[in-house]
């Protein structure tokens, strides 16, 4: 099938959030998710590089609705967490999905383990519980909850 240029122009523009016509803080969060996270630079000329990132992307948008969400209980959707370096993650990436390698054994220190971490995560993030989605092996998550 061959499709039009101006097509595939639209939707690489709209694919790269280019395209988004108000933004909101679903649409803030929404970035952060396609991109996986947004890389936090505090040398800043204009502004911090996270603030440049949504800024080139979503054109004028407002600091304090992306700040709530990072730094606000009650409307926490993103945090600051290591990526491969200092980063903007949507909690969604975290708390909806715990996944585990094939082939690794979830030995009770393990499970311990990401239980502790994901305790510490849950209470940073003011939550009362956590929903995992899929875990491979399935047993990982199961036994990950009850250690919650």
């Amino acid at each position: 099938m061959i499709y039009p240029l101006s097509a595939l122009r639209a939707m690489a523009l709209h694919t790269q959030f280019l395209t988004t016509p108000t933004p909101n803080p679903d649409t803030m969060v929404d970035l952060a998710t396609a991109l996986g996270y947004v890389q936090i630079d505090t040398l800043n000329v204009v502004n911090r590089a996270h603030y440049v990132t949504l800024w080139a992307r979503l054109g004028s948008y407002s600091l304090d609705d992306f700040d709530k969400l990072i730094y606000t209980a009650d409307q926490r959707r993103l945090y600051e967490g290591w990526g491969h370096a200092a980063s903007i993650i949507p909690s969604v990436l975290h708390l909806n999905a715990l996944y585990l390698e094939p082939g690794i054994e979830p030995d009770d220190e393990l499970v311990a383990g990401v239980a502790t971490t994901m305790r510490d995560f849950l209470s940073w993030h003011g939550a009362e519980s956590l929903k995992i989605e899929k875990s491979d092996p399935a047993a990982f998550g199961e036994k990950v909850m009850s250690a919650l």
